[in-house]
């Protein structure tokens, strides 16, 4: 398909042979990073690059950290929600259940304090599958980055204005 997107990710793994420090260094000036976007570059978790990118970007993407000595993971999206997009065609489908786990239940006997139960439930947690770090599709590791700091202004304190000498009062010539 011409108009599938994929979205890119890179976890730290490095090609072969590759020196950390060369590839990190190069991944920083190819890719202007700071130093705090190159952390979290490295940081040993699942970094998404870009996504919703077509094949041909997600292949620059590939050879540019590949001449770096990394690797990338470049994986189809997923199909767009369809609950984001209306048609008035068709009713909307209800959203469909997590699966849950069902557990027995026990009556303690009356008046025994909740606290003195002989089982720790089970909690489990939420799905949280639908919900995105960014909603820009457009998403890079610019976005990423901290603000320029204000540079602060020159200490002036030791400079003096010297004195205006005054001007020759002006003549004003007439024409005939």
């Amino acid at each position: 398909m011409s108009d599938e997107l994929y979205d890119i990710y890179f976890a730290g793994n490095l090609l072969d042979g590759s020196d950390p420090s060369s590839v990190k260094l190069h991944l920083q000036t190819q890719f202007k990073l700071s130093e705090s976007a190159l952390e979290r570059l490295f940081s040993g978790q699942r970094v998404a690059i870009k996504r919703g990118v077509n094949r041909e970007t997600a292949t620059r993407y590939r050879e540019r950290f590949s001449q770096a000595g990394a690797l990338v993971q470049i994986v189809a999206c997923d199909p767009p929600d369809l609950a984001l997009e209306p048609d008035t065609a068709t009713p909307p489908q209800p959203a469909p259940q997590p699966t849950r786990r069902t557990a027995s239940l026990q009556l303690a006997p009356p008046g025994t304090p909740v606290d003195e139960m002989s089982q720790p439930v089970a909690q489990e947690p939420p799905n949280i599958d639908h919900l995105r770090l960014v909603t820009d599709d457009n998403w890079t590791l610019e976005d990423c980055a901290p603000p320029p700091l204000p540079q602060p202004l020159p200490d002036i304190d030791s400079l003096e204005l010297e004195p205006i000498p005054p001007r020759p009062p002006r003549q004003d010539k007439e024409f005939d």
